[in-house]
């Protein structure tokens, strides 16, 4: 998940003066990791600074110095991109934390495909299928927060009263309209939220007539197509491809009345990331907080289904084992 926050650093020229004498302020990314990252009470600054300011004045490239803070953090949500591309600079590049096998080749083509968008389906008579794919920092979030919003009441008008939330092909993204476009879903009140490491809440996520409020900031004024909030069941699919604000968007349905959640624990991404300006080319997200949801339980690792199924990303709608499952306890009489 991505929150938007603008500071600007100003880049000096390097000097050279011991490490007890440096002041941080002429090192952007550096400061302001000491000062916000969700891990900074765990490491070694003294060390850190060291041996990033080493790299910051050595011939070593420029995404040197932001791989090793990322190492060092141990973040491994955390990336440097381009501010005007929004494309990656420098990424964690240490061992993963997460050991299960990792199909690298559906991950970048249909995980990682800029091209996917939501779709919905009309499936039996009264269920509704949504398909909430990760979305870019580039696309306006006002249209997706209401292509959503139109196709959940396009389905309820013509008679669904069930609803599948697939979220296992969303490896995050801008959670602004994910959230907004399924709100009626959510239901009006807290939804969950954010917490640092001392358990100082960092965000209060609400639903207030159909619309999403972060931190008490109205994130989409647009006009939901929807009257009130709908309560019927929603089955919720997440994987192990399921990432950042995706994994966000699953963790807000935790809690929620008539909600069950299938398939495999998600990613493990569940930090929020800054949006901060380090200097004219460079932004740097870093972990900020843990998800919470609105029972108030932290999500330091993933979310874990509530039935467990197994998902490889590929096959055919019609054999897929997840959809038959959560369609079997829909159509359930509690």
């Amino acid at each position: 998940m991505k929150i938007f926050r603008l500071s600007i650093g100003i880049l000096l020229l390097p000097i050279f003066i011991t490490c007890q004498e440096v002041d941080l302020y002429k090192y952007p990314a550096l400061q302001k990791a000491k000062e916000t990252s969700l891990f900074r009470a765990d490491v070694d600054w003294d060390e850190i600074s060291k041996e990033y300011i080493r790299i910051a004045e050595s011939s070593e490239s420029e995404t040197a110095k932001y791989e090793y803070l990322l190492l060092a953090l141990g973040d491994d949500h955390g990336m440097f991109r381009n501010s005007t591309t929004f494309q990656p600079i420098a990424y964690y590049k240490g061992p993963s934390k997460d050991k299960r096998s990792f199909n690298r080749k559906f991950h970048n083509e249909v995980i990682n495909d800029i091209t996917a968008r939501f779709s919905y389906q009309h499936l039996l008579e009264d269920i509704g299928y949504l398909k909430v794919v990760g979305i870019g920092p580039q696309n306006p979030m006002e249209v997706d927060a209401a292509t959503i919003q139109n196709a959940i009441a396009e389905l309820k008008s013509n008679g669904v009263d069930q609803w599948i939330l697939d979220l296992r092909y969303n490896g995050g993204g801008n959670m602004n309209p994910m959230l907004s476009g399924l709100s009626a879903l959510l239901g009006n009140g807290n939804i969950g939220g954010s917490i640092d490491k001392t358990g100082a809440i960092f965000q209060d996520f609400q639903i207030r007539d159909n619309k999403f409020y972060d931190t008490e900031n109205l994130v989409i004024d647009i006009q939901n197509p929807i009257q009130g909030e709908i309560n019927d069941k929603v089955a919720v699919l997440i994987s192990k491809y399921t990432a950042s604000s995706g994994e966000l968007t699953a963790v807000a349905f935790k809690g929620r009345d008539n909600t069950r959640f299938f398939g495999q624990r998600t990613d493990g991404k569940t930090t929020v990331t800054g949006w901060e300006r380090i200097n004219d080319e460079t932004m740097m997200l870093i972990s900020l907080a843990y998800y919470q949801d609105r029972k108030g339980n932290v999500y330091e690792r993933g979310v874990e289904p509530d039935v467990e199924i197994d998902f490889d990303g590929f096959g055919a709608f019609e054999d897929d084992v997840m959809i038959q499952k959560s369609t079997e306890w829909l159509k359930k009489k509690d």
